[in-house]
């Protein structure tokens, strides 16, 4: 606890002084920052966090939880409750999933090891982002927008598996839901004004949250630029998501391969921003954070393979698109003395496989840690 407080301070003394001493780069940041929040987060993200708000408010969700409870049981082994977040989660995006198992988590409606599984693949992008922005807008190529979604949201679905079937020796036998089919029917009588209000409210507060983070690890990233420290294209995307993605995107040394595998894997990490808003709901709760934070890295793995291979398909299916999945780096603009700077393709699949291998091993030890 001393070290927390200690690192803390530290961090506080130090973006104070930041801000004190740099306040032209500071205020270009937040500005970036909030320009980006303003334009993308919130359009995205508000009518969803409404809606799934509304939908808590009313019961609507016990009753999809009876309704999602058979495969979600039987795909991941855990309670039909994660089925409602995981759908939040792939339509609106983070930090959605991770607020709504959080909510559930703390009403009770949920148990602690089914939340601890859930919380590994309710924690996704939305597709918004990822065909939209990242693809079309920062890659020019709808193709690897769509190839980053498919990677990612599977990249989910094998984390829930590893997580849920493959390292959960026991069963949980969580409470089960009926299915009645009457979706719409609540045994509480219901004020939709107040609900909506609550909902509404609720959805400004979050969003205000996710504001916040993204302003303070976008001046991070502007003071680490300032430094003059050499990082790689993708390094920002550690911090901030699309300031990572932006990079790698615009990176002339990275071809359209190269860049769609490291916007796969950046989404699927999320990046520090993007977990440390995960974390402000799950800190509330009893939800495992290191488990959270390991399902992120395997998450960033799969979806860097599945994108991997997705990229070398459509390449050898559609030859036309060779200009944009090109195996092979343009040697005349390749960065001088920095030919091998990133992970050549020659015979990736033994590389990506010894990967996997190792991180199936680390989840491993690590599950029986926390055990």
């Amino acid at each position: 606890m001393l070290y927390r407080n200690f690192a803390a301070v530290f961090f506080s003394v130090g973006f104070a002084v930041m801000m004190t001493v740099f306040p032209g780069v500071s205020v270009e940041a937040v500005y970036d920052a909030l320009k980006l929040w303003a334009l993308t987060v919130v359009p995205a993200l508000l009518p969803f966090f409404i809606c799934s708000n509304f939908m808590q408010e009313t019961g609507f969700t016990d009753s999809l939880a009876g309704v999602a409870e058979p495969a979600v049981r039987r795909l991941f082994r855990t309670s039909g409750v994660c089925g409602f977040p995981f759908i939040m989660s792939l339509v609106s995006g983070y930090p959605a999933g991770v607020k709504i198992l959080s909510d559930a988590r703390l009403s009770g409606k949920i148990s602690k090891e089914d939340a601890d599984t859930g919380i590994t693949f309710c924690s996704t992008s939305g597709p918004l982002f990822m065909i939209g922005a990242v693809g079309t807008g920062m890659l020019d190529s709808e193709t690897s927008g769509w190839i980053i979604a498919l990677s990612h949201y599977l990249g989910a679905a094998a984390n829930g598996i590893l997580f849920g079937r493959i390292l959960k020796k026991e069963r949980i036998t969580a409470p089960s839901y009926p299915v009645t089919g009457k979706l719409f029917y609540s045994e509480t009588k219901i004020n939709c004004n107040e609900a909506a209000v609550k909902s509404i409210m609720d959805a400004v507060k979050t969003l205000f949250i996710i504001g916040g983070y993204m302003a303070v690890f976008m001046m991070a990233i502007y003071y680490i630029k300032m430094t003059g420290l050499e990082t790689s294209p993708w390094f920002p995307g550690i911090l901030e998501l699309s300031a990572g993605c932006r990079e790698t995107a615009g990176y002339v040394y990275y071809t359209g391969m190269q860049k769609t595998v490291i916007c796969s894997a950046l989404i699927s990490f999320g990046g520090a921003c993007v977990l440390f808003q995960s974390l402000s709901f799950i800190g509330r709760t009893d939800i495992s954070i290191k488990l959270f934070l390991l399902s992120k890295v395997c998450h960033s793995a799969f979806a860097g393979i599945f994108s991997y291979m997705m990229c070398k398909a459509v390449y050898i299916l559609h030859p036309a698109s060779m200009n944009v999945f090109s195996f092979a780096a343009d040697y005349s603009l390749q960065e001088p003395g920095k030919a091998d700077s990133f992970i050549t393709f020659c015979f990736p699949e033994v590389r990506y496989a010894c990967l996997l291998c190792y991180l199936l091993h680390l989840s491993q030890y690590i599950m029986r840690e926390l055990r």
